[in-house]
């Protein structure tokens, strides 16, 4: 691990740190431990219904992002691209999760 760090901190070096430098990779490795954090707590609840818990996820992060997307400035999409996010997010987030859960399971 501290290998993965020393190496992404060296490849990320692009000089003299400022703030502005600092704010990216600190933003990354916030979303690398909350990840694994995620991924800890679902193998606790992993013994319950999968398609359960990929729905609370989905009711719960969804409507939080498009408020989070809505308050950094952008616009909703139109029919056809909305439609297209909701395939897209069933098959990529949903159909994967659950299997992921599933396999949990069994990982011991």
């Amino acid at each position: 691990m501290i290998c993965l760090v020393a190496g992404a901190a060296t490849l990320a070096w692009s000089g003299t740190p400022t703030l502005a430098g600092v704010i990216g990779p600190t933003a990354i490795i916030g979303a690398c431990v909350m990840c694994g954090l995620d991924n800890n707590l679902t193998r606790k609840v992993s013994l319950a219904d999968p398609l359960q818990i990929v729905q609370l996820k989905g009711l719960i992060a969804g409507p939080f992002n498009v408020a989070l997307g809505l308050w950094a400035g952008a616009s909703l999409p139109g029919i056809f691209d909305a439609l297209l996010a909701a395939i897209i997010g069933f098959l990529g987030y949903g159909v994967s999760l659950a299997l992921f859960i599933v396999a949990l399971r069994h990982l011991g």
